[in-house]
């Protein structure tokens, strides 16, 4: 998996399609990986408590599977808090040429497509995949928490 923190302060010279086809290629693991918010420990208590506690007792007539509503509640749970990789460009924009002006409004388009739920395809079986996998972060997080 790529550390788009490595990569993050290179990308402010970068041409519009090169940035875009980089944040094409983002998968959601690695966004998740990336943003501070969403802990791996953080996910898995939203998890079990959509799972065991909100869907079960929810008093919502949905014609989905308890299954299908966990996922889409753990969507709408994560994409929030998912953090920006794309710079946001300065919002004075007095004086700017119009060539500066159309490439900053191509990348506040890019901003808003980067954490949209509907560009990216996983299904629970990979957070699952993702929550399992053993990181740095879980053993220190674990040491802390036992001490």
């Amino acid at each position: 998996m790529r550390d788009l923190r490595a990569i993050q302060n290179s990308q402010r010279g970068m041409d519009i399609q090169i940035l875009e086809t980089l944040v094409r290629s983002f998968t959601i693991q690695e966004k998740l990986a990336f943003s501070p918010y969403l802990s791996k420990i953080r996910l898995r208590n939203k998890l079990n408590d959509l799972r065991y506690r909100q869907v079960p007792e929810r008093n919502v007539l949905l014609n989905m599977s308890d299954a299908d509503v966990t996922f889409y509640w753990l969507r709408n749970f994560i994409h929030p808090d998912l953090s920006y990789w794309v710079y946001q460009p300065p919002t004075d924009k007095r004086g700017c040429s119009k060539r500066i002006l159309e490439r900053d409004t191509a990348i506040d388009r890019m901003r808003t497509f980067e954490n949209s739920q509907h560009y990216y395809s996983y299904t629970m079986a990979d957070i699952e995949e993702y929550l399992n996998e053993e990181s740095t972060e879980d053993a220190t997080t674990e040491r802390t928490d036992r001490e």
